[in-house]
């Protein structure tokens, strides 16, 4: 078939050819629901209206399904067989003929082409083409408009959907007209298995009927009656395929009641009474979502540096840090519908549901309380739930406190307050200040707006501990005013804003330079009081001692009376003890002001740190020993070693008492040393603000300043009147020079003229100021003046007094010890009973006398000065008891041990006589035991121009280069001559000890030479020439605090006061420049007020470096 009009009119023939199938099936189908309609109408009926028992409807049921299955089968069984079993029947000639049936022009002439070709496919030779080609054509010309799906329709199918839709319409009005009896059919036809009972003629009622309990409830079943029972009702249970009666109980009038209780598990029930049965109510068992598990987590705030905590399970109690997130993970025994966190006083939380999982977190704020709220996806609530607490765990405020000094105190003389801070906090600190503000003398209140704040650094995050030296130098302090200050630190909190702690508030007073000296001289008044009142009591625990010795040669029992004694003179010698160390940490901090602040010269200085020494030394290892040993014999009760530990403890203390005394007569001494110090002092100062008042008369509060140097001068006349009076006990104290200085200043022409200034600078006149003050400031330093020369005489009288018993007591000894000598070769020689033996005891005795004198001599001297080495009177005591015993010896005519005791005495005379010939050694070189001042400066004079040599060698070598082998050999040549130097300064530094504090400094330019060594062996940069510079500073500066310790002139503590030294980097370009700032710096050093050597050093210095600048110009 190759035309393409053939094919579509074949294709337009099987369509047809389908739908005529289509329509057979669809109208025999009708035809056989025609009938079923009303027939299952009235099943639906007749069950509605009858209570057919279970068996009956499954027989109705099955009868009209199978045959409404059957009926349809037999009348549209052949259609559908046709329509699905065979599609390729009728052929296409029968359709073709069916199609020409109903268009009579084309008749069968349609069928006749499709034969013609078909036999055309079988054999084309026999068959003319064009023939059946005009054939079709004629055919398809007067089909052309047919349609094919409106022919062929049979008038008999409408009628048969017409009785259909009549018998669908019937049954629908019949439906509508039975209605609820139609639809109660329904139920009971299609729900066979079920037993439907007839309830609207029960004379009972049951409740609840059918029921949804929460499992583990009780449901209470009732029946109520409207006649009375004729019969007992029974109650059937039906439950897990079995059943079973319950008894019914008699309740409220004639109300039958039975409780389940706690029930766990679906069942049905029903009333049975005679030959009446309610249906079976179900009741189904609901169970309550709840929590099957909990898990809480906290997640910290990130300020407190703590990890995350997770909580034991189901565990939801909280106590934790503000700021705290808690994340709840929980688990529940069914699907939800809604969960949420509720809390006392905070809005609701939503929880995530995923499942059966539930989430959520929030942030803990405040104290409350919490619990979750759930419900299924029956909108049936959870029971109650659990209440869980918040508490918010406090985060402590941080805690700070002063260790050092935590207390008011007085500024010294160098303006340093040392600070020692504690502060801490649980979780952290962010910051900590130092608040302070400066009070006028006698202000009270505090003035917050005047505070000032300086950060100070944090050591670690949550404890920091601070120890400084906060300079106030450089602050506006005068004298009589003070800093109030304290610390504040703050935590880290993050979460309500950083809390804050403070220190108490305290303050450091900046006291002026006469209420020093004053504090001073109070100390020293009561150090010498409690040094008089321990003396007082050790000297008559001595005579306790004495007694209790003698009561014991008299009877040696010791009984209780005895040893309460003992026990008391044990007591009372510790008591002493103890307070002898209160007084020296007295003496100590008395010594620490007065070097601190520069309330004495060096050399007072240096007496009191040696009579601090001495004072130390007083509880002697050997009286300790002593108290110990009888300590030890009272407990053992034994006498004779009660009476040998007190006889050595009798000795120990006697030379306690003497160290005592000399410490006093060496304190009150130098108590006026210092005092004189003060009053040369004192004076230079007002002669100093005198000249300032006069030459600066217009500043502010300088008629206050007046009248206050107008009352120091009245104050420097009574304490030169106290020191003349002391004086006045003494022996060769200066008493004239004093007694001159007092009349000086406190002569009617000076108080004159001084009140006329005072006059003269209230009114404003400043003419003539300076003619006026000149003669008071000469005045002034004439006075100064003539108490240096006191202070001069004293110390001389007393170095020569003690220099002159020295003497004495040097060349006694000498003969002591000759004759001792004599003595001692007489004793070998002497027949035990011979004569002689008495007369070389009473010898003996005579040079014990002799040795008791010097001693006392010796003893006095000491008093005096502390030139003279306490083993001399050591020696001189060993001695003593050396004759004593070769006196025992003799008295017992035991010449042999006699001879022996007189030849250890003989030597031990020569050993107190060898220690005084060193003391005065050392006195006439003027040293107080110790390098004199002088003899430290001039070699440290020496060491300092040596330095200055190499300084310059080493700055003519240059920097940072490469050196050729002569620079090579230099600078091994310079580091030979600076290790030689540090050796000396080594040995300096050993041979002048700590004086006057030059130790410290001394190790410092050691430790720096030892470096430029180094620097020396390798390479010279600038550091190198820096610390040369530095070395050769403090040399000269260690001269100059030697020879000057003024008080600074705007009393400022300068500690450890460096000058500046003057790089040669720093100077200009040009070299003309460069002398001009030289000149400038020249002058400038001259007016710091350097020494003559040190300016002549400075000079030469920058000498060398023009000389070595000039070739490269």
């Amino acid at each position: 078939m190759n035309n393409e009009s053939e094919k579509i009119f074949v294709a337009r023939l099987k369509a047809y050819r389908r739908r005529q199938k289509q329509r057979r099936l669809g109208a025999a189908l009708a035809q056989g629901l025609i009938p079923l309609a009303p027939v299952w109408l009235a099943l639906l009926a007749i069950n509605g209206s009858l209570l057919l028992p279970s068996w009956l409807r499954w027989a109705f049921l099955l009868s009209a399904t199978l045959g409404s299955l059957a009926w349809l089968l037999v009348k549209a069984g052949g259609a559908f067989y046709q329509t699905v079993f065979k599609p390729n029947t009728p052929s296409l000639n029968q359709v073709a003929l069916e199609v020409g049936s109903h268009y009579v022009p084309v008749h069968d002439r349609l069928a006749n082409a499709l034969q013609l070709l078909a036999k055309l496919d079988h054999n084309q030779e026999a068959y003319s083409l064009d023939l059946i080609q005009a054939a079709f054509n004629e055919v398809a010309a007067q089909l052309k408009g047919y349609d094919f799906s409106t022919g062929g329709r049979n008038p008999q199918d409408r009628r048969i959907y017409l009785r259909l839709g009549q018998s669908v319409g019937l049954s629908l009005l019949l439906a509508l007209l039975l209605g609820q009896s139609l639809t109660r059919g329904a139920i009971r036809l299609f729900s066979p298995q079920r037993d439907f009972y007839q309830t609207t003629s029960l004379p009972y009622s049951v409740m609840p009927g059918d029921a949804t309990v929460i499992k583990g409830q009780d449901l209470v079943v009732r029946v109520v009656s409207s006649t009375p029972w004729l019969s007992k009702p029974q109650l059937q249970v039906r439950r897990d395929g079995r059943q079973e009666n319950a008894e019914l109980q008699k309740g409220v009038l004639d109300t039958l009641q039975h409780r389940f209780t706690a029930v766990h598990d679906s069942f049905a029930y029903r009333i049975h009474s005679g030959r009446i049965k309610s249906r079976w109510f179900r009741v189904s068992v609901a169970e309550l979502v709840m929590i099957r598990s909990l898990q809480v987590k906290l997640i910290p705030p990130a300020y407190s540096r703590q990890e995350p905590v997770l909580l034991p399970e189901n565990s939801g109690d909280v106590s934790a840090l503000a700021g705290t997130r808690v994340q709840i993970q929980a688990e529940t025994n069914g699907l939800l519908d809604t969960a949420r966190v509720e809390f006392e006083f905070a809005r609701p939380v939503p929880m995530e549901i995923s499942g059966r999982q539930l989430r959520a977190s929030f942030v803990l704020q405040a104290d409350d309380r919490y619990r979750f709220y759930l419900s299924d996806h029956r909108g049936w609530p959870a029971a109650p739930q659990i209440e869980y607490h918040l508490r918010v765990a406090p985060d402590q405020p941080p805690f700070v406190r002063l260790l050092a000094p935590g207390r008011d105190v007085d500024l010294g003389d160098d303006m340093q307050l040392p600070l020692a801070i504690e502060a801490q906090d649980d979780y952290g600190l962010s910051a900590m200040y130092l608040l302070y503000q400066v009070l006028a003398a006698g202000e009270v209140e505090i003035d917050s707006s005047r505070f000032v704040r300086e950060r100070l650094p944090l050591t670690a995050a949550d404890h920091s501990h601070l120890a400084f030296s906060w300079d106030l130098s450089s602050s506006p302090l005068l004298p009589n005013e003070s800093v109030l200050y304290a610390v504040q630190v703050f935590d880290n909190d993050q979460i309500n804003g950083p809390k804050s702690a403070i220190t108490p508030y305290y303050r450091a007073r900046f006291p002026s330079l006469y209420e020093m000296y004053e504090d001073l001289a109070s100390s020293q008044t009561d150090a010498i009081a409690q040094m008089e009142s321990i003396y007082e009591r050790s000297q008559e625990l001595k005579r306790d001692v004495e007694e209790m010795q003698r009561e014991l040669q008299r009877d040696p029992q010791i009984d209780w009376r005895r040893k309460q004694q003992l026990d008391d003179a044990g007591n009372q010698q510790e008591q002493i003890k103890q307070d002898l160390q209160h007084l020296s940490e007295s003496l100590d901090q008395m010594l620490e002001k007065m070097e601190k602040n520069s309330l004495a010269s060096m050399e007072t200085l240096k007496k009191y740190e040696d009579l601090q020494q001495l004072f130390r030394e007083i509880m002697t290892p050997d009286l300790q020993k002593a108290m110990q040993e009888l300590a030890e014999a009272m407990q053992k009760l034994d006498p004779q070693l009660v009476n040998t530990a007190l006889e050595q403890y009798h000795q120990s203390a006697e030379n306690m008492n003497q160290n005592l005394d000399r410490a006093i007569s060496l304190l009150k001494r130098f108590k006026m040393e210092q005092q004189l110090d003060q009053a040369v002092r004192t004076a230079q100062k007002l002669a100093e603000e005198q000249k300032q008042i006069s030459d600066n008369p217009e500043q502010s509060g300088v008629q206050q300043r007046q009248k206050d140097l107008n009352d120091h001068v009245a104050d420097l006349e009574k304490t030169l009147d106290a020191v003349h009076q002391e004086m006045a006990n003494e022996p060769g104290m200066p008493q004239q020079e004093v007694q001159q200085a007092q009349d000086r200043i406190g002569s009617k022409q000076m108080q004159k003229r001084m009140q006329e200034m005072q006059e003269r600078l209230q009114r404003g006149a400043s003419e003539g100021l300076a003619a006026l003050s000149e003669p008071i400031q000469n005045e002034l330093n004439a006075a100064a003046q003539e108490l240096r020369q006191a202070k001069d005489k004293l110390s001389g009288a007393q170095q020569q007094r003690a220099m002159q018993a020295l003497q004495r007591g040097m060349k006694d000894l000498l003969s002591l010890s000759q004759k001792q000598e004599d003595l001692l070769n007489r004793s070998e020689t002497t027949q035990a009973s011979t004569q002689d033996i008495r007369d070389i005891a009473e010898e003996q005795q005579n040079l014990s006398s002799a040795l008791n004198r010097v001693m006392d001599q010796i003893f006095e001297a000491s008093k005096e000065s502390l030139q003279i080495d306490p083993q001399v009177g050591g020696a001189l005591g060993q001695a003593a008891q050396s004759m004593a015993q070769s006196l025992e010896a003799l008295e017992s005519r035991n010449h042999a041990a006699a001879a022996g005791r007189q030849g250890q005495a003989m030597s031990q005379l020569n050993r107190a006589a060898k220690q005084m010939h060193s003391a005065m050694q050392s006195m006439m070189q003027g040293g107080s035991g110790g390098m004199s001042m002088e003899q430290f400066i001039q070699r440290m004079q020496s060491l300092s121009k040596g330095q200055q040599g190499i300084n310059q060698q080493t700055l003519a070598l240059g920097m940072d280069g490469a050196m050729g082998s002569g620079q090579q050999e230099a600078m091994a040549r310079l580091a030979a001559e600076q290790a030689q130097m540090r050796k000396s300064l080594e040995q300096l530094a050993q041979e002048s000890g700590n004086l006057a504090g030059s130790g410290g400094r001394l190790e410092k330019m050691i430790e720096d030479m030892k470096q430029v060594e180094k620097d020396l062996g390798r390479q010279v940069t600038r550091n190198t020439i820096q610390r040369q510079e530095q070395i050769l500073s403090r040399m000269l500066d260690s001269q100059k605090s030697l020879r000057e310790r003024e008080y600074s002139k705007d009393r400022r503590a300068e500690t450890g006061r460096s000058y500046s030294t003057i790089s040669p980097g720093e100077l200009p370009a040009d070299l003309g420049d460069r002398k001009q700032k030289w000149q400038q710096d020249f002058l400038r050093a001259k007016k710091e007020g350097y020494s003559r050597d040190y300016l002549e050093l400075i000079k030469q210095y920058y000498e060398a470096l023009f000389e070595k600048e000039q070739p490269t110009r």
